[in-house]
């Protein structure tokens, strides 16, 4: 009889999860012999790999106590069914088999970031320009060096839209902060450089 290892307890109510969807996933690491372990306040990573054994997602959180695990997908990833992993202190790997996955189904945004990432940078940023210049009031703002906070100070004297790109043609939501007429704060959750269009 093959008997895991490491098991990996399910409490969440089911393992279907639409793209985008940021609900926090829980997950209780768990000694298959019924042995007790100690993991709480661990560093912990959760992995979700695809069919050919490739890691396209990864987030890093800590072991709570009763060895439970949360984390959330902060990423749009494509449609399938992938295998999740927990690796605990760089020394666990829960479960010792493949038998837990996460299903992402489609959503109207996954949609939308799959006609973002069809074009290219350049096209995006030359719609962007066409459309910012049917207004004669608009500001271009490159952000060269990566951060999480752009100041953006511009002389528009109003309170602009604004619609940001990253360097890879991504298009990137941030919260924007009206400090003034002539100045914006937009706050990421991750450095990265990019251009930011104000109109």
């Amino acid at each position: 009889m093959n008997q895991n290892i490491l098991i990996l307890n399910d409490v969440n109510t089911g393992n279907n999860l639409k793209q985008g969807d940021q609900t926090i996933l829980k997950y209780i690491c768990g000694d298959g012999s019924g042995d007790v372990l100690e993991l709480e306040g661990l560093k912990a990573r959760a992995v979700l790999k695809n069919r050919k054994n490739t890691v396209v997602y990864s987030a890093e959180t800590t072991v709570k106590s009763n060895n439970e695990i949360m984390f959330m997908i902060d990423k749009v990833l494509p449609v399938a069914k992938y295998i999740l992993e927990i690796i605990v202190d760089d020394k666990y790997i829960f479960p010792s088999d493949n038998s837990l996955y996460l299903n992402i189904t489609a959503s109207s945004l996954g949609s939308l970031v799959e006609e973002i990432e069809s074009n290219s940078l350049d096209l995006i940023i030359d719609d962007l320009k066409s459309r910012l210049e049917i207004s004669a009031n608009n500001y271009v703002h490159t952000q060269q060096v990566a951060s999480d906070i752009w100041e953006i100070n511009h002389s528009l004297n109003k309170y602009p839209s604004v619609t940001i790109v990253d360097t890879s043609g991504n298009l990137v939501i941030g919260n924007v902060h009206y400090i003034s007429t002539s100045k914006i704060v937009v706050k990421f959750s991750a450095p990265f450089s990019g251009v930011a269009y104000l109109n």
